[in-house]
């Protein structure tokens, strides 16, 4: 591997994330991954890289700077971005050449809102040679990411220069949950009272979960065992007030769950800041489950009807 950037201004926070540690979560080792896997997972599609354990992709929040150590393609995902090589705007969600030494700036545009992610993905994807780096130390300012890329040298023809549109973000439509056994359990009252009720995202949420404020749902004191739980899981502690697990969630948890968020709406819900607003509504496994398959035939469609 071979130094293919270096980071000059690290904004609020930035980790290099793969597509998630899967697999071993009974061994209670985390998933991790990205919080937002649709914008992830466009910036690499629009390279063509593998979506694998092994290659990383830079998330980031707040303003970004970096320097190109090689020439290579980027593209930059995420909602309100604006991305700036040698102070010239481009494109985000896109697939861009870069020649070395051009400086790459990300960050929010007039519409972006201080606090939401971006994803900074590379030609075949970062390496790292150092475990503690995998989405749990932030990037420091002055530090070299390293490149998978090996094989060849990279050239303009290496890469279709293709785009996407952005998806929509807003939290004006319901975010979509799955209720679960436990939530089937539950009175229609508390049903009723989650389901038409608004919350506000608290500032304790962070890549562990994100925690909501409303008026605290009433549940009876019961002794649950420890299930396994997945991203979008909606839990409800002692105080009444929801949890939806994310990335870096615990593998275990006790507490009552009602649901899931839908997998096709956690992108919009891991971009809402602090003080945002939203509210949920109803949906079975089945819809989710078509919803999401929609979503990755429209997005490869648009890939390839780009590169046509």
């Amino acid at each position: 591997m071979k130094p293919i950037v270096k980071l000059d201004n690290t904004g609020l926070l930035s980790l290099l994330v793969n597509s998630g540690n899967r697999g071993f979560q009974h061994q209670g080792i985390t998933v991790a991954g990205p919080m937002d896997e649709q914008a992830f997972s466009c910036a690499n599609l629009l390279l063509g890289n593998e979506l694998c354990a092994q290659s990383f992709t830079l998330e980031g929040i707040g303003e970004i700077t970096l320097t190109a150590l090689q020439d290579t393609y980027i593209a930059v995902t995420g909602p309100n971005v604006s991305v700036y090589v040698n102070g010239n705007e481009v494109l985000a969600w896109a697939s861009l050449f870069v020649a070395k030494n051009s400086e790459i700036t990300i960050k929010p545009n007039k519409n972006g809102q201080l606090g939401q992610r971006y994803y900074f993905a590379i030609e075949g994807g970062f390496g790292v040679t150092d475990n503690t780096l995998m989405g749990i130390k932030p990037l420091q300012k002055g530090q070299s990411l390293l490149s998978t890329n090996t094989s060849k040298n990279t050239s303009k023809q290496d890469v279709e220069e293709v785009s996407l549109p952005s998806p929509d973000y807003s939290l004006n439509k319901p975010l979509r949950v799955i209720v679960g056994y436990q939530g089937n359990s539950m009175s229609g009252a508390v049903l009723a009272q989650f389901f038409n009720q608004t919350y506000q995202v608290s500032p304790n949420s962070n890549r562990m979960g994100y925690r909501l404020e409303g008026k605290p749902l009433s549940l009876p004191s019961t002794s649950l065992y420890s299930e396994g739980l997945d991203k979008g899981a909606i839990q409800i502690p002692p105080n009444g007030q929801p949890i939806v697990m994310l990335a870096d969630r615990q593998t275990l948890g006790g507490y009552p769950k009602i649901g899931a968020v839908a997998a096709v709406d956690i992108p919009r819900l891991v971009q809402a800041l602090p003080g945002e607003k939203l509210h949920f509504s109803p949906i079975d496994v089945y819809q989710a489950r078509n919803l999401m398959r929609l979503q990755k035939q429209k997005m490869n469609r648009l890939i390839t009807e780009s590169q046509v």
